[in-house]
């Protein structure tokens, strides 16, 4: 039996291929620029020390929303890394609830702490269909 790419019990992060090297190292930390390079003023604000994931159900939306930011960036995406690859995490951390807004997936989202990067596993794709330590995919 093929197993699922999402299980139950997971929270996920999207994030451009560029940023995994440094995640491997330090994990999720709260950044002051987040991959939504081009960003209003109050999401620029509202995202700044902030660590976000998200259940499976939104996970296209923000990978989407990672390819249309990587499009206006106007380079070679694949070249430059910025290329959408989806992290998980166990859904066991203490978060708080960051409510739907009118420029996001519509749905829920969660503000979490810094996470380790030997909590973090990174999609391989659906010719695998499998997850593996982010350490060891750089």
């Amino acid at each position: 039996m093929k197993k699922r790419a999402w299980e139950p019990g997971y929270f996920y992060h999207v994030t451009f291929l560029r940023h995994v090297p440094n995640i491997a190292v330090h994990g999720l930390q709260p950044q002051a620029k987040a991959s939504m390079e081009k960003k209003s003023a109050f999401l620029r604000k509202h995202s700044k020390g902030r660590v976000f994931v998200s259940s499976w159900e939104t996970v296209g939306f923000w990978a989407e929303s990672l390819v249309i930011a990587a499009e206006e960036l106007r380079g070679d995406a694949c070249k430059e890394g910025l290329v959408p690859v989806l992290l998980r995490m166990r859904a066991d951390v203490c978060v708080e609830v960051d409510l739907p807004g009118w420029r996001d997936s519509g749905a829920e989202a969660f503000i979490v702490p810094p996470i380790a990067a030997s909590e973090l596993e990174v999609y391989l794709g659906r010719a695998s269909n499998a997850w593996a330590p982010v350490a060891s995919v750089t």
